[in-house]
């Protein structure tokens, strides 16, 4: 076990504990004249990190790579971690490829509403059921190394009849095989007006539509892993509505961390 004296608060402990999955004994200690928390650290390896982009973050910021998350000295921690990069779509100029679904029609970019102007509006089919919106290929594919960041978007609808206040469906995410399902919580109003939602990736967010059991990291990790289609619910009202899109992004929501000057570790 490897004891590494920093001037750490237990705040920054706790938050590096929860996101490598390591049990940290903290313990407020004075060291000559300072006061400075002693941290006992397990000995980490890459299999215990969630993320590759976490495991980079520790290793910038302790010197001297204690836990061999570097081996080959390229300047990468866990180089065989899947990655993620940030994809967006702001619907500036056009569609950015997005579809819908079930019961829309007419898909279109809309160049004056947005938040700000420019944003994807689907029209209501009055088919019966509830259009959606479809994420296009950027959105789709390998995400695993996405497991424990964000998924922000913002909605608008036009108002009208009997409102579904409470969907408990507004994201849905597929393998083709395994779905998914998630709440973000209150509908759009239907008042009019850009509702703004964030998603966490993890399986905690998420329902098995099969089980209607919240979903295992297991299963989140294996849709992730094939990521076939992504759905986000436009239509919240029984009367014939336009629904509009805007903001959508996945994003990295590791805490913020402000690291002392940390000795090197010997």
């Amino acid at each position: 076990m490897l004891l590494v004296f920093v001037t750490m608060n237990v705040a920054l402990a706790a938050d590096l504990a929860d996101r490598t999955h390591v049990k940290l004994a903290t313990e407020e200690v004075k060291l000559a004249t300072e006061e400075v928390s002693l941290v006992c650290i397990p000995a980490i390896k890459c299999d215990d990190i969630e993320t590759q982009k976490t495991a980079q973050t520790i290793l910038e910021h302790i010197p001297g790579d204690p836990f061999s998350l570097d081996p080959d000295k390229n300047g990468i921690a866990c180089d065989n971690k899947p990655k993620c990069t940030s994809v967006s779509s702001t619907f500036d100029a056009d569609t950015e490829g997005w579809k819908q679904t079930h019961d829309g029609i007419y898909p279109a970019w809309d160049k004056t509403q947005g938040n700000p102007a420019g944003s994807f509006l689907v029209r209501d089919g009055q088919r019966g059921g509830q259009f959606r919106y479809a994420a296009p290929e950027k959105f789709l594919g390998d995400k695993s190394g996405c497991y424990g960041w964000e998924l922000n978007f913002d909605l608008q609808m036009s108002s009208g009849g009997t409102w579904y206040s409470d969907a408990a469906d507004h994201v849905m995410i597929s393998d083709g095989t395994l779905t998914l399902r998630a709440d973000a919580g209150k509908s759009p109003s239907r008042f009019g007006g850009w509702a703004s939602y964030s998603v966490p990736i993890k399986e905690s967010a998420w329902v098995n539509i099969a089980t209607n059991a919240v979903a295992t990291e297991k299963e989140m990790q294996t849709v992730l892993g094939n990521l076939t289609t992504l759905t986000i619910r436009g239509e919240y009202s029984g009367a014939n509505t336009n629904g509009w899109l805007d903001n959508v992004r996945i994003i990295e929501t590791e805490i913020p961390v402000v690291l002392d000057e940390l000795p090197a570790i010997k």
